[in-house]
């Protein structure tokens, strides 16, 4: 029975022996995956772009992000506007501005005569073109507003409501609402006088409330 005990005692020794070579092999495998990690480079996201941007796309790419929620609706909605069509500027100045008074969305009062008498050019370009077989050519009416008062994204679906309510004038007027275009561009485009844009309080931005016509190519 006695000599049993120095087998025992043989035996717990080998296991300890056996855990404690595990562990300092669990050590090492560890401290070697450590040192692996800390050789790895892991690229900045401002690496990664400099990979795939050259400089100025990454100079638009910053800009946008650094703009508020408006401007960037604003900046979408442009960017959608100038990949749909293309404007004839032989007839920029066949059409006058339609005005508005502040913060509405139907034209002025004053403004009769000239709504009929843009309805009457549009008649006549649209007539021309479908004698021609078509020829892809529309209307665009864009609306304005001022920027003395409302956000950015108040005015933009001011300036919309404004170029909507025209629209439905010429529909009226016998145009087919296909061959019409509108777009709100908000405060983001004001009115041009002698050459610079208009600026200044309620009363001097009154040119900036208006909608303005153009011919299309779409």
């Amino acid at each position: 029975m006695n000599k049993q005990y120095p087998l025992l005692l043989l035996v717990l020794v080998g296991l300890a022996g056996c855990s404690k070579k595990k562990s300092n092999t669990l050590k090492r495998n560890q401290k070697n995956k450590t040192e692996l990690f800390s050789e790895v480079e892991i690229p900045l996201a401002e690496e990664v772009l400099h990979k795939i941007l050259d400089q100025d796309e990454i100079r638009e790419f910053k800009m946008i992000d650094d703009l508020s929620d408006d401007e960037q609706s604003i900046a979408a909605t442009f960017d959608a506007i100038n990949d749909t069509w293309i404007e004839d500027m032989t007839q920029a100045d066949s059409f006058k501005a339609v005005l508005f008074d502040f913060d509405k969305s139907t034209p002025r009062a004053d403004q009769e005569k000239t709504i009929k008498e843009d309805i009457k050019v549009a008649k006549r370009i649209l007539d021309e073109a479908k004698l021609l077989g078509g020829n892809g050519k529309r209307l665009k009416v864009s609306g304005h507003a001022c920027h003395s008062a409302g956000s950015g994204s108040y005015n933009l679906g001011l300036s919309e409501k404004r170029a909507k309510s025209l629209a439905d004038m010429f529909v009226a007027a016998g145009i087919s609402r296909e061959d019409i275009k509108i777009v709100g561009y908000g405060m983001e485009v004001p009115a041009l006088v002698n050459g610079k844009p208009v600026d200044g309080n309620r009363e001097q931005q009154a040119p900036n409330r208006r909608d303005e016509i153009t011919v299309i190519y779409s």
